[in-house]
């Protein structure tokens, strides 16, 4: 089994070596320095650069979303939101907006196994806080995560191999 630290430095790896103007990458590494930053220490300038990272894939990711107008490039601006959150020490103000930021993004018709990509995500991120941040630091974004994967979760419907239509699950049709 890989270690969260494991998986965290493969992120970081893989998210340098890919191309730099897509703001997954960008996020995914960002994500992986904040929270592995969070679990080591509270240096503000480690703090500052990963904000100031973000501030630009928060840039590609509003423009691409209008150019592209599909599922990745609106998830891509509810993880800017979501790793913003994290690193301002402000998740639990932010989980509506969050979850309906990665709502719009379904509804651009989103996959089972795209759908299943973000509340997995989120499963991930979940249990690296729970495994690596000290107790008083969990206290407030545990809570907080729960709430967007449960939100988020409910809309993966397995049955018809797609996430389910904005705001509620799908019923199988009667015959």
């Amino acid at each position: 089994m890989v270690s969260a630290a494991d998986a965290t430095k493969t992120m970081v790896t893989t998210s340098k070596l890919a191309k730099n103007d897509d703001p997954y990458h960008i996020i995914q590494r960002i994500l992986a320095e904040a929270i592995e930053v969070k679990s080591e220490s509270t240096d503000d300038t480690a703090r500052a650069t990963l904000c100031e990272e973000l501030q630009k894939a928060e840039e590609t990711a509003n423009s691409q979303k209008e150019e592209r107008r599909d599922f990745w490039s609106r998830a891509n601006v509810a993880d800017c939101v979501l790793v913003r959150a994290l690193l301002d020490h402000n998740l639990e103000a932010q989980v509506d907006t969050i979850v309906k930021l990665y709502r719009e993004a379904q509804s651009r018709g989103a996959s089972l196994r795209e759908w299943r990509s973000i509340v997995e995500n989120l499963d991930f991120i979940r249990r690296f806080v729970r495994a690596q941040w000290k107790a008083e630091d969990q206290t407030r974004v545990l809570p907080a995560l729960r709430s967007i994967y449960e939100k988020l979760e409910f809309f993966l419907d397995e049955r018809n191999g797609s996430s389910a239509p904005q705001g509620r699950r799908t019923r199988p049709r009667r015959r």
